[in-house]
């Protein structure tokens, strides 16, 4: 980032042109996190770009029509605290999520707290096919913001012979690991946010297993709405880990 040493005249430009740099600033780099419980905290783990909103006063004012401000608190009979605070850009977020019983229900506390009321993109990383079918049922239901859905499965193409030379991308079979171990900031996530921000699946994978039913219930809308139904990308780990 240039500084105000390096440019000394930033200060003298149009409010209107600071402004436009400032949001393009903002709103230019992806941001791909998943969530981790801190005690009866959750935070955000992995790539956030905050340090340009942050940088000054007038960063931090336009910030704020580019970022939304995303507050939840816990409570009980005799205690309350806060849970999570943050401005999150979800034109510019990709959220990691596993499945809903994973960490305890950590998804479950995470959706009913509001927290991804507005998320555009999402990848789901479930444990096996029930756990990835709930998941996305649930996803559909407090998510009514999505546009991507990010699926990594451990899909196999049914149409290919069993006994066919398939590529070693194609044959995960039941792998259904965590996509990493500590952070999301362990994988290189610029291809797939380049798919999403291209709006071009590419899926590869035809009449996967379940394939069918998670698309089915994608394409799903509420009667009292038009909003398209948001894009299904298909994934498996080797995707992520070594994309082509």
């Amino acid at each position: 980032m240039v500084t105000a040493e390096e440019f000394p005249l930033f200060p003298r430009l149009p409010p209107e042109l600071r402004h436009q740099i400032w949001r393009t600033a903002l709103t230019q780099p992806w941001s791909v996190t998943s969530f981790k419980r801190v005690g009866r905290s959750v935070r955000c783990v992995g790539q956030v770009h905050l340090a340009v909103g942050q940088s000054c006063r007038e960063a931090r004012e336009v910030m704020k029509l580019t970022h939304t401000k995303v507050e939840a608190r816990w409570s009980t009979r005799w205690r309350e605290g806060q849970m999570f605070l943050g401005w999150i850009c979800f034109d510019r977020h990709l959220f990691i999520v596993r499945d809903i019983e994973h960490d305890l229900g950590l998804l479950k506390d995470v959706l009913s707290h509001g927290l991804l009321a507005h998320a555009r993109h999402l990848v789901v990383n479930a444990g096996d096919y029930w756990l990835q079918y709930e998941t996305a049922r649930l996803l559909k239901q407090h998510c009514p913001a999505l546009r991507s859905v990010v699926v990594v499965a451990p899909w196999r193409d049914r149409t290919l012979p069993v006994n066919s030379n398939i590529p070693p991308n194609l044959r995960p079979y039941e792998d259904w690991g965590p996509l990493f171990r500590r952070s999301p900031s362990e994988i290189d996530w610029s291809p797939l946010t380049r798919a999403v921000e291209a709006r071009e699946p590419k899926n590869i994978y035809r009449q996967a297993w379940d394939q069918h039913k998670i698309e089915k219930l994608l394409s799903e809308s509420p009667d009292d709405t038009d909003k398209p139904p948001p894009l299904f990308y298909m994934r498996t780990r080797e995707d992520i880990h070594d994309p082509k």
